[in-house]
Parts: structure tokens; sequence; C-alpha cells
């Protein structure tokens, strides 16, 4: 039996994070080829919340008409980075944090990341 991802034509994981303060979980979903369902799986789930995207810069500017199609209607602040290993860092990590503080993102924002 296909469970509703997979009818939908999404290739994507749940896990379950768990935080050791408060015993919070938070959900994690990881996939592939994902890109063109992602606007229907983000609003079906996440609905009015506020969106970051990180994205590596070459991504970016290779598929930017798809990636804004595949996020229609929904209002996302990009955040693009150089896809390297040392972006990979609590320093760039830090920056990430430093961007959406300043943009009031709050602790209920949904992160997208997409690139390798």
């Amino acid at each position: 039996m296909q469970s509703s991802r997979q009818k939908a034509g999404l290739k994507m994981q749940k896990l379950e994070i768990n935080t050791e303060s408060k015993g919070r979980k938070y959900p994690v979903f990881i996939g592939h080829d994902v890109l063109d369902s992602l606007a229907g799986f983000v609003s079906s789930r996440f609905n009015g919340r506020r969106i970051a995207v990180v994205i590596d810069k070459k991504i970016l500017s290779l598929q930017k008409r798809r990636i804004e199609s595949s996020l229609e209607g929904i209002d996302a602040l990009f955040i693009p980075i150089v896809g390297k290993e040392s972006s990979k860092s609590r320093e760039m990590k830090e920056k990430i944090e430093d961007i959406l503080l300043d943009k009031k993102f709050g602790r209920n924002t949904l992160i997208i990341a997409i690139g390798g």
C-alpha cells in the first residue's frame, strides 16, 4: 500500500529529532528530487509559518525559475550560500542564525535547505 507521500510523488523520509531539553521532538524531512512538489508539501504541513530557504548559490543561479515556480504562493526568505565543504561549519550556522534573527524569524520558522 502506498503512503500519501508516495502517491503525491514525494520521495521524502520523515525523521524525528529529539531534544534533551524539554523532551521536544522536531520533524525533519529529507528528500531527493522533490522540488516540483515543494509548494504543496509546505502548504499542507506548515501553513502560516515563516519560511527560510538556505540554498547553494550555484543551484539558485542555475535553477532560479524552477525554484521560484516550485515555491509559488509561498513567501520565503532566500539565504544563498557557497556550496563548499567550508560552508558546513559552525561559523556558517551562526551567520544563518544571525540573518534569521535580524529578520525577526522565530522558533517556529520552517527552514528548507536545497543543495548538497
